[in-house]
């Protein structure tokens, strides 16, 4: 899976837990999140590795900093994207996706 295939802004849509969760994954690895209804922010720098990604999060409202361990599965057409991510900081990266959060490309 090439980097290139992750790069740009994805949302959690409507009926799932965390709707309105966005991440923006820039070119030169670094990313923003937001989640709106609760008025929090976070930022920080990516790598993908394959089906790997590891978000380093340096900055977050409540303070939950640490990298960030997931499994990631984009849509042949590059429209969704299945995470199935730690439960929290510096926890082991999951070795499936029997929970994950469905994403939306929004640009």
């Amino acid at each position: 899976m090439s980097t290139q295939t992750i790069v740009g802004l994805w949302e959690i849509p409507a009926g799932q837990e965390y709707a309105g969760l966005r991440f923006r994954y820039n070119p030169d690895g670094t990313f923003e999140a937001d989640y709106p209804p609760m008025g929090i922010k976070s930022s920080g720098t990516w790598t993908l590795t394959g089906n790997e990604l590891d978000m380093d999060q340096t900055q977050h409202t409540l303070g939950w900093v640490g990298l960030f361990r997931a499994l990631v599965d984009i849509s042949e057409d590059g429209q969704t994207m299945k995470v199935a991510v730690a439960a929290g900081p510096n926890l082991p990266r999951p070795t499936d996706f029997t929970k994950y959060r469905l994403y939306k490309r929004l640009e």
